[in-house]
């Protein structure tokens, strides 16, 4: 987007791309676009990714609390050759702890008599439609 640099970590197996990076101002954000075969289980899982990696763009921010707020743009710390790094740092994270949360969350919810399969989440945002002529 324009507001933001980021760049993809895809799961495309999973139906989802999931990306993270810093808007403008300095603010984390975490895009995730949905594919167009994906399933109710696989959105839900995305929607549990993004949060999974929106906690620890949480917890690497109170780590920096103090530099930050002297300066809320990470970009402008001193960190813009270690961007990249944090960034993929954050993202390995949220990914080693997604398939330990997820296989939690999918029993708890089995165990509270919910069907994951039959999940209808609403998006917000745009759909966009890619095919080949």
């Amino acid at each position: 987007t324009d507001n933001a640099t980021t760049s993809n970590t895809t799961t495309t197996k999973d139906g989802y791309v999931i990306s993270s990076g810093f808007q403008r101002n300095g603010t984390p954000c975490v895009i995730v676009s949905l594919l167009s075969t994906v399933t109710p289980l696989q959105q839900t899982k995305a929607y549990f990714h993004a949060k999974v990696l929106s906690k620890e763009w949480q917890e690497w921010l109170q780590e920096q609390r103090g530099q930050l707020q002297q300066d809320r743009n990470p970009k402008t710390l001193g960190l813009q050759g270690e961007i990249g790094n944090v960034r993929l740092e954050i993202e390995d994270k949220a990914s080693n702890r997604l398939d330990t949360y997820w296989d939690g969350f999918v029993m708890a919810s089995a165990n509270a008599g919910w069907d994951l399969s039959r999940s209808e989440l609403q998006t917000c945002g745009y759909e966009i439609n890619m095919e080949l002529i």
